[in-house]
């Protein structure tokens, strides 16, 4: 995926996002009550939280419907947006997923159009 589609990895300090450590704090502690382990309730915190603020240093959320997001989780969890509603309000309105099987019909569909186009839109 990374050749193809330009996809790679990034750490938070490489980009400059830091969670609150008092909001991961806040929602590991809520989210421990529906994951596995502890360490699993900590990362998805720090994941989600890390997504909103990337979101926000890029200026993401400011009047832009769903389809304006550029930052992602994929994932097929749910429970820790939930969860994260009911710790911070309305603070986090716009859902950070995305679905693996959409990802995946999305690069489907545009490989299939691209073959019959030579005028279909192409990513950079």
């Amino acid at each position: 995926m990374s050749l193809e589609f330009g996809i790679v990895y990034r750490s938070n300090e490489s980009i400059g996002v830091m969670p609150s450590k008092t909001d991961v704090d806040l929602l590991s502690a809520e989210l421990t009550k529906y994951k596995h382990s502890d360490a699993t309730a900590r990362n998805d915190a720090k994941m989600i939280l890390s997504i909103y603020e990337l979101r926000k240093l890029n200026s993401e959320e400011s009047g832009c419907d769903i389809f304006g997001y550029r930052t992602w989780w994929l994932s097929k969890d749910t429970s820790t947006m939930r969860v994260a509603n009911n710790v911070f309000g309305d603070r986090y309105q716009a859902s950070c997923y995305m679905r693996p099987d959409f990802l995946y019909n999305y690069i489907s569909l545009v490989s299939i159009t691209a073959r019959k186009s030579p005028t279909c839109f192409h990513p950079e």
